[in-house]
């Protein structure tokens, strides 16, 4: 059984927004993602890849601020240090972040499976990346409070242009490159709303990590791995919007007049409901009339299971029209 495209392009933006959310924490690092007026202090979601521990945050809040906490021996500095001069710079990304979600993950899928006309799904694509045009004007103005080099900023604004899933998570990006500092047991015990429950997880972790295990970084590969992602992301997203639109096109073109044109199953005269001597004019208005019974945008309010149908009477029409001025010459 095969699948329709537009659940598959929906599957596709749900699966880019997830992928770029999650972490895949070491055995010495911990998730701190933000809370109303508290924080959050997490291991993993159970789940081990290559060694790593896998963490999913909430999908359904991308504007609240993710990071990642690594630390050697525990009780090393101020916990947080810096961190709500960082956080002070990001009010605009998380209202830019709250609209992209509503846009990539709500307004453009709803779009898609209902099966909306194609201007709708391209003014919804304007707003995205107008929307992460703007966070890109605002990060590299500020920049140097995010504590981003100019090589940083560059790849964040272009990925997040090339990809609109991941623009979702453009605050999470932001937070990656800032460097959590401190001890992050004793920012629990201090910040986190069950405190207690957090900083005996945290300790847990750090049993967990065995004896001298160290940690190998490949950053070139993640990064190498990360473009080949969005290419191929874009390219199923081109090669999907060009499939929706090029019919709609070949639709409302006029049909050429072919050199031979194949028989109508019926003749052409019983389809088109004129007499078989009828003046060209005739046939050229029963054709138009007949024609516009079956629009494109009428044909896409259709279900699926219906759409073939449609598709073949408007063939059945085309042929008859050119056998008839096949007929004429």
């Amino acid at each position: 059984m095969w699948i329709a495209g537009e659940w598959l392009l929906v599957a596709g933006i749900l699966l880019f927004y997830l992928q770029d959310s999650a972490l895949l924490l070491y055995h010495d690092e911990v998730a701190i993602s933000e809370r109303w007026r508290s924080w959050n202090v997490s291991a993993s979601a159970g789940v081990e890849l290559a060694g790593r521990h896998l963490f999913v945050p909430n999908p359904l809040v991308p504007q609240r601020a993710l990071f990642r906490a690594i630390w050697t021996t525990v009780g090393g500095g101020n916990a947080g240090a810096g961190l709500e001069a960082f956080l002070s710079q990001l009010l605009p990304f998380r209202i830019g972040c709250a609209v992209a979600w509503a846009i990539v993950l709500v307004a453009i899928p709803a779009s898609v499976l209902a099966h909306r006309p194609a201007t709708w799904l391209l003014a919804e694509l304007l707003a995205s990346y107008s929307v992460t045009a703007i966070m890109g004007v605002y990060a590299w103005r500020r920049r140097g409070a995010l504590g981003l080099d100019t090589r940083a900023t560059l790849g964040l604004i272009a990925e997040t242009l090339l990809c609109p899933p991941y623009s979702v998570n453009y605050l999470r990006r932001l937070c990656r490159h800032h460097a959590f500092g401190g001890d992050p047991v004793a920012f629990a015990a201090e910040h986190c709303h069950k405190r207690d429950r957090a900083a005996r997880r945290s300790r847990q972790r750090i049993a967990c990590q065995p004896a001298g295990a160290s940690r190998t970084h490949h950053p070139e590969t993640a990064r190498m791995i990360k473009l080949i992602a969005v290419v191929i992301g874009c390219f199923l997203f081109g090669y999907w919007l060009v499939a929706v639109l090029l019919p709609n096109l070949k639709r409302e073109s006029p049909p050429a007049l072919p050199s031979r044109p194949d028989p109508a199953p019926r003749p052409w005269f019983e389809i088109l409901g004129v007499p078989s001597d009828a003046p060209l004019a005739d046939i050229q208005a029963a054709y138009r009339q007949l024609r516009s019974q079956y629009t494109a945008e009428d044909i896409d309010r259709l279900p699926i299971g219906l759409r073939a149908s449609f598709d073949e009477k408007l063939r059945e029409l085309d042929r008859a029209y050119h056998d008839a001025l096949y007929h004429r010459e």
